[in-house]
């Protein structure tokens, strides 16, 4: 076991209290499914990067594929609209049946709690509109940057159908370990979450293809089922009402 892993391993059984005193002071803020299951949620923040190719997209799709794994991608919709990218493709490509993973609503930023609540409502917003437009996609779920959210915030954006998911360890690939090799970044979200229900966080960087696979390669060591953040929680947790009304609820309109 490597230096990264030992660490990961000692640090898993406090990284559930110290995400919940950092980013989820509301309850309302998902950072794992209630109860122990043999899955954990893969989720990749920042979609698409500046450079991604639809090659390097559909080289990692089919490495989900093949180890017959699924993820939910958190794109930033401001990022996005400046992407190089064919959009409407990488959107489809995400989504198709083939494939089956689903995109959650992302915002550009260090710290969401220093953002105001109607930017992030008018961006997530032009997100809906664009994804539903797009490939008629409709997004459940929304990641604050940073991971903090003020409870106004987490409220407005209840409001508009969407239920805010932080991870089960802090995203250690883009802050405390960004400078260790993408194996160990991989293997260590996988044993961070290898208590089962948990949310693991990577990030889309130039090192993702990597991390990924290494990632499912440890995931598959720990016994855990690599799935979407629905696959994880809606489909374990009982369905609630708020939950029932988000799927019939209309999109809502956008500020022009």
């Amino acid at each position: 076991m490597g230096a990264c892993e030992s660490v990961g391993r000692c640090l898993e059984p406090c990284a559930p209290c110290l995400c919940s005193w950092m980013t989820n002071c509301d309850g309302r803020v998902v950072w794992r499914s209630e109860r122990r299951v043999a899955s954990v949620a893969l989720t990749i923040d920042d979609v698409p990067r500046e450079n991604l190719t639809m090659h390097e997209l559909f080289s990692l799709l089919q490495l989900l594929k093949t180890h017959n794994a699924r993820a939910t991608f958190f794109v930033i919709w401001s990022a996005a609209r400046k992407w190089s990218g064919n959009l409407q493709q990488m959107v489809k490509l995400l989504t198709e049946e083939e494939f089956g993973h689903e995109i959650g609503v992302h915002f550009d930023g260090r710290w969401g709690c220093t953002v105001s609540d109607a930017a992030i409502c008018q961006e997530a917003c032009e997100a809906m509109h664009a994804l539903q437009r797009l490939a008629n996609c409709t997004p459940k779920y929304a990641r604050m940057p940073g991971g903090f959210s003020r409870r106004s915030t987490v409220t407005a954006l209840e409001n508009l159908g969407l239920t805010v998911v932080n991870g089960t360890a802090y995203p250690f690939d883009v802050d405390l370990c960004k400078g260790l090799p993408p194996d160990r970044l991989g293997r260590c979200a996988a044993n961070l979450a290898v208590g089962g229900g948990r949310i693991a966080i990577l990030h889309d960087r130039d090192d993702l293809m990597p991390k990924v696979a290494a990632f499912l390669d440890q995931a598959r060591a720990n016994r855990r089922r690599v799935v979407r953040l629905d696959e994880l929680l809606d489909s374990i947790e009982p369905a609630s009402e708020r939950r029932r009304l988000r799927a019939t609820a209309p999109l809502p309109a956008l500020e022009l």
